[in-house]
């Protein structure tokens, strides 16, 4: 039997890629790009994350959400993380409100990038119904004008389907 000795170098590259998303999915599905109809007031946000060296670390991985222009709030511990996908739902969303989801991913190697993704509510542009009418008299009884009546109380019942109708207004 023979043996022999094998003299050479060896080197090992370290990791300097980025940790990606590959994709961004929705749910309910955006009515347009990244706007939802102003009913909505939940949305799920499904990032498909990557790293083609070492993979994602989810223990490093942290997730923010708020209103644009605002500091945003640390959502990580609601959030789902894995090694492949960020996933977050945020609630009690606004009418005429537009979000921000930042997730800071961190691969196996130490290399991070932030990622931002919006979502915008619609602002509700229908205008409330009457729901029905009540006219009376101080007096309470049914008015007729020719009899020297000189004030009227209107009261309306007002509905909208999306929003509380603002009385103010």
């Amino acid at each position: 039997s023979a043996t022999g000795t094998f003299t050479g170098r060896l080197s090992v590259q370290s990791d300097t890629d980025d940790p990606r998303v590959t994709d961004t999915t929705y749910s309910p599905t955006p009515v347009a790009g990244t706007e939802f109809a102003p009913a909505t007031d939940r949305v799920t946000l499904d990032l498909s994350v990557t790293d083609d060296t070492s993979g994602i670390d989810p223990a490093n991985v942290s997730v923010a959400f708020g209103e644009t222009g605002t500091t945003l709030t640390d959502v990580t511990g609601q959030a789902v993380v894995t090694d492949s996908q960020v996933s977050y739902t945020a609630t009690d969303l606004e009418n005429g409100t537009t979000y921000e989801l930042q997730a800071t991913l961190e691969d196996e190697g130490g290399n991070d990038v932030t990622v931002t993704r919006t979502v915008t509510v619609r602002p509700d542009r229908t205008a409330p119904t009457v729901r029905s009418e009540t006219i009376q008299t101080p007096g309470g009884e049914t008015p007729s004008f020719d009899n020297g009546v000189d004030a009227v109380d209107f009261q309306f019942g007002l509905r909208d389907n999306l929003d509380a109708v603002d009385p103010s207004r």
